[in-house]
């Protein structure tokens, strides 16, 4: 066996024996190595191989599969807490006998890796913004770089950057395996990569692996990507007799994402029990927010949440514009929780007040330790148990925050069971949020988008919601960067909420790869081809990412996907900015607004996706079938 195919087969089966799952393959001969061990362990059934041509589209398609297998967990944890009525996060549905629900010991369960592999040179560079949403995002996300070996860097030689190991920016460790490695060194780097990636405990240690270049940027405490670049020299193909190749995968190790309660969490129980505070709720990383819901349950707070924030069905509605009103001077304090990117007035909240932090991955961490939290401050004891899971719902259903505070106090005050380890409020902490939630009750949203945008996202939803509730579950939704999310932030106090889950990409909330993003999620989610995922996106996104629409010919089928695409004809979005100031008209259509004229019948029917223009008053109708496809929503 020559040594590149041997170093790529303990390459291959080291990570699958810790947790690998799905690789994203885009076709390179440097790369061949790793490639040919890959398709012998899927035709195995070892692990589930993915072909773009495109090393871009690839990495964004890897970074939705992690995406949707994350997802996947946090909904397998709700069902193991409160049953299948729960599957996904149903609000109000009924918890199962399970002692602690999603506060005890039904934590998700780490989900299997994703790894994307390139040959080398500037694919390498492309796979850069999906390693960097990956990163920001705390997405686990393994690189492998096939490279030229150290000989030839340096020598000007064919598609050989000299530090291809570094190429990649805000990776949590990147290693350098050479051309002739010791396997013992190569097995202990993989395992130090993929513990890595995962976030797992003693992580810190892999910088100290055999081959390990250096750390990132970002640190190892939570999940990333990480880049293992491999040399090859000589031969890249496996001789006749080395084929096939069926190994004993032997005991598997796989790394768990365990994190523990970060201590700045005592100063966030104790401002969330202060009047004048504000839960602000970001972007949850698809880590979950259970945890982060039942402390703004039991305390009453006000919640200031983004669309793609699980909080979002307890917001005030239209928020930003409550932050654009002298009676925000009443806030005294944040308690932040996720990836906080949407709104200025947010931002400017966090520049100017005290704040605390909810962890993001909080729902992660072990039940003691988040219940020795808990009673440190004083919050353990009885609480509510049919009931308090009820609250999702109910608060969902009312139009504002001030009732939605009232209905809370209601449930709350009723002590029907015992779920260990949930927090207990006293009522006067509760009243005292709502009389300073009060105030905002005549402050009207002030909605920034045109309302044609707002409907469109109103009638996906309340589709999907309607589809969700005949086959028992969640809806999926996905939202992209730009208008998507704040045509979704209108919907604040929209029952259907109950029933739907939205998410996004907002670890940089660019505009690129999302399409390919939402096909790696409907692949590895919490969807069906009876409830697919719903990828809202505006036109100049989707044009951005075209080369998402291209799968494997003749073996992948449509995956469960149902792309919306708002067109307003460009940039709409940079009108509602400064942007769009008349002193500067006369060079918005041209440098911001970039209209193009365009539709996607064509492009849509040469990537081999079913095609529909979709009118205002069919759309609820389209939506709701669940069929795969592109729908095309003119908004001009």
């Amino acid at each position: 066996m020559n040594t590149s195919t041997a170093t790529a087969r303990t390459i291959a089966l080291s990570l699958i024996r810790r947790g690998l799952e799905h690789v994203v393959i885009a076709p390179g001969s440097r790369s061949a190595p790793l490639t040919y061990a890959f398709a012998e362990l899927a035709d195995a059934g070892l692990v589930n191989t993915h072909v773009r041509i495109d090393e871009r589209d690839a990495a964004f398609f890897a970074l939705g599969l992690a995406k949707g297998l994350r997802r996947t967990a946090v909904a397998d944890a709700s069902v193991r807490a409160f049953g299948g009525a729960a599957a996904a996060g149903v609000r109000g549905a009924e918890p199962s006998a399970v002692a602690g629900g999603v506060s005890g010991s039904t934590s998700p369960q780490t989900p299997g890796l994703v790894a994307v592999l390139t040959t080398s040179g500037t694919a390498v560079a492309n796979l850069h913004p999906a390693v960097l949403e990956a990163s920001y995002s705390q997405l686990p996300l393994l690189i492998l770089s096939a490279d030229r070996p150290e000989r030839l860097r340096r020598t000007g030689a064919n598609q050989t950057i000299d530090r291809q190991s570094h190429v990649l920016g805000d990776v949590r460790l990147r290693f350098d395996a050479p051309a002739e490695p010791d396997e013992a060194s190569l097995t202990a780097s993989v395992h130090a990569a993929v513990a890595a990636a995962v976030g797992s405990e003693g992580a810190g240690a892999g910088m100290n692996a055999p081959y390990a270049m250096s750390s990132g940027l970002r640190g190892l405490s939570t999940p990333g990507p990480v880049q293992f670049n491999v040399q090859f020299d000589g031969e890249l193909t496996p001789k006749p007799e080395d084929m096939p190749w069926r190994p004993e995968v032997g005991e598997a190790n796989r790394l768990e994402h365990r994190p523990h309660v970060h201590a700045g969490f005592a100063q966030a129980l104790e401002m969330l029990s202060r009047p004048g505070t504000v839960l602000l709720a970001g972007s949850d990383c698809d880590f979950g927010a259970h945890r982060a819901g039942e402390l703004a349950v039991a305390f009453g707070v006000p919640v200031f949440a983004e669309p793609s924030s699980p909080l979002f069905h307890l917001s005030v509605p239209g928020h930003p514009g409550v932050l654009d009103d002298d009676l925000a001077e009443s806030i005294t304090g944040v308690v932040r929780t996720g990836r906080i990117t949407q709104y200025r007035q947010d931002q400017r909240l966090l520049a100017n007040l005290p704040t605390a932090e909810i962890q993001t991955d909080l729902d992660w961490a072990p039940a003691d330790e988040y219940g020795s939290y808990l009673a440190s401050a004083g919050l353990t004891g009885q609480t509510p148990d049919a009931d308090a899971k009820r609250w999702g719902r109910t608060a969902a259903s009312e139009s504002h925050i001030q009732r939605a505070a009232g209905v809370r106090e209601t449930l709350l005050g009723r002590t029907t069971g015992v779920i260990a380890g949930q927090p207990t409020v006293t009522s006067e902490v509760r009243s005292q949020h709502r009389e300073a939630a009060a105030q905002w009750h005549e402050v009207p949203p002030t909605p920034a988008e045109p309302p044609a945008g707002v409907s469109a996202v109103a009638a996906i939803v309340g589709a999907a919601a309607e589809n969700a509730a005949e086959h028992g579950t969640v809806a999926q939704i996905f939202l992209a960067s730009s208008n998507a999310g704040r045509y979704a932030s209108a919907l604040a106090g929209n029952e259907a909420l109950g029933r739907v889950q939205m998410s996004a990409s907002r670890g940089l909330a660019g505009i690129d790869g999302l399409i390919a993003t939402a096909a790696g999620m409907a692949l590895t989610g919490p969807v069906s081809k009876q409830c697919p995922l719903r990828l809202i996106i505006g036109d100049v996104a989707a044009l951005h990412d075209v080369g998402g629409l291209l799968r494997e010919g003749g073996s992948e089928n449509l995956p469960a996907l149902q792309i919306f695409v708002l067109n307003d004809d460009g940039g709409a979005i940079f009108g509602g900015l400064e942007h769009g100031a008349g002193h500067l008209r006369r060079h918005f259509a041209r440098y911001f607004a970039t209209r193009h004229g365009r539709n996607f019948r064509a492009l849509a029917e040469a990537y081999g996706w079913p095609y529909q223009q979709v009118a205002a008053e069919d759309l609820l109708a389209a939506a709701k079938a669940g069929s795969a496809g592109l729908f095309e929503v003119p908004l001009v």
